[in-house]
């Protein structure tokens, strides 16, 4: 895997996105996430969900923490990689979501829970 080298003009276009969105949708966001982390919401979703993140990310540990309240979800974490995950690296980037759709949350207590399963197709 290999990351893409940076582009001026890609950084530039994000920044100037960032700046250009209203302060009420800026400030609805951030307050959005604020409600999320104070309530325990994150404890009861039971959806299957697939986390990705870069592991030099400055928000990896936010994540992490987010990550480990979440009941049904497995995590990704892409190596030498920031915030810009699909960005960065975005055929890997296809191929764990891909792999997600395809067998959903695997973590060793759904693999536990598949083994009845597996054993009796045989």
């Amino acid at each position: 895997m290999s990351a893409r080298t940076p582009d001026a003009d890609r950084i530039t276009a994000a920044v100037d996105r960032a700046l250009s969105v209203s302060d009420g949708h800026f400030e609805q966001s951030w307050q959005s996430c604020v409600d999320s982390r104070r309530g325990e919401r994150l404890t009861r979703m039971m959806v299957p969900t697939l986390m990705i993140a870069g592991a030099a990310d400055g928000l990896l540990l936010a994540n992490l923490a987010d990550f480990q309240k979440l009941p049904n979800a497995t995590l990704h974490v892409f190596s030498r990689v920031g915030h810009g995950v699909p960005s960065d690296v975005p055929d890997e980037f296809a191929a764990v979501v891909a792999d997600f759709m395809e067998h959903g949350v695997v973590v060793a207590r759904t693999l536990m829970d598949r083994l009845p399963q597996a054993a009796a197709a045989r």
